[in-house]
């Protein structure tokens, strides 16, 4: 939409409520803002009084309305985030230049080759690559805002590294804009210069859908997980335990997420021990929860969450499912 709004100066609408949505998902997002800026400076070239047009007045509004919703969740909703690490990026760091590398080595070879980019379609952002140089695209006048795309991109992640470190990779997600408009160009000159390209090009989207899955799966195994060997085992009966709209909770998943997968579950998922007497209640009256998966006695056999519970359902190892008490004041 972007784009189409530069050439046409239609779309501004679904322009900025798109980037406005980007960055309610994800922070990061913000930096793709970055694209206004020589579109600006393009305008102004061309119309010196730019500035107080009518056009840059509508571009100012709204670009203001898409970063407001994300000026009022962080200002209300996330109140320590001025404070975060994410702010102050390399200003801060203690990190070493060994421990620099390793970072920025772990990403290239593993995040961008194998998750974000995978290695069978690193041939095709390669051609992309070459049909850009092969083409003059850099003489384009819509290069620039490639250039401008990638080059944020990149001093956001070199920014931002030590916060990223080699376990928050979805951090990296900014990555995918640049890469998927070289593959998005690589197909397109390609199936242009020859309509039968379109047919390995199809094809190559097996190898590269199958070589995800095989990446990704072993990541679910409990080689990788570390969970009680026996819970594992008894999976196809814990999911039909409950029906599968049933809210649970989950006590407790040290990843933070898997169990909730596992289980096949909408789950409000903790890592620990700690379980307020009151986030149970609220869970119960105000979201629906029926049911709890605790592998922790040290929780379930408090005084003040046996009241909650109604009924063991099932055990096994170290694992107890028990249907809650709803009716509760």
């Amino acid at each position: 939409y972007f784009f189409i709004y530069i050439n046409s100066d239609k779309k501004l609408f679904q322009t900025s409520m798109f980037f406005s949505l980007a960055i309610l998902i994800k922070l990061p997002y913000i930096i793709f803002g970055v694209v206004f800026i020589p579109f600006i400076y393009e305008s102004y070239k061309r119309n010196k009084s730019y500035f107080t047009s009518p056009q840059f007045k509508k571009l100012v509004f709204y670009l203001f309305g898409a970063v407001l919703p994300f000026i009022a969740w962080y200002s209300t909703g996330n109140e320590l985030w001025g404070n975060q690490g994410l702010l102050s990026g390399v200003f801060k760091s203690n990190i070493t230049f060994e421990k620099y590398f390793h970072i920025l080595s772990y990403h290239f070879k593993v995040t961008l080759i194998e998750i974000l980019f995978n290695k069978i379609s690193i041939y095709i952002l390669i051609a992309g690559l070459l049909l850009l140089l092969v083409n003059k695209a850099y003489k384009k006048n819509y290069f620039k805002y490639f250039i401008s795309i990638f080059s944020i991109v990149l001093i956001y992640f070199l920014y931002e590294l030590e916060m990223i470190d080699t376990v928050h990779d979805y951090y990296t997600l900014p990555f995918l804009i640049p890469f998927y408009m070289v593959l998005s160009y690589a197909i397109y000159k390609l199936a242009k210069f020859n309509n039968y390209f379109y047919i390995p090009i199809l094809l190559l989207l097996i190898p590269i859908s199958q070589r995800s899955y095989n990446y990704m799966q072993p990541w679910w195994t409990n080689e990788k997980l570390n969970f009680d060997p026996l819970i594992i085992e008894n999976l196809s009966v814990i999911k039909k335990l409950t029906d599968y709209n049933d809210k649970c909770i989950i006590i407790n998943d040290n990843s933070s997420y898997t169990l909730s997968y596992l289980y096949d579950k909408e789950c409000y998922i903790f890592a620990n021990d700690y379980l307020p007497e009151s986030w149970i209640t609220d869970m119960i009256k105000n979201n629906g929860v029926k049911y709890m998966y605790s592998n922790s006695r040290i929780v379930d056999e408090r005084e003040d969450v046996k009241k909650y519970l109604e009924q063991e359902i099932y055990s096994v190892s170290s694992l107890k499912v028990f249907k809650l008490k709803t009716d509760i004041q």
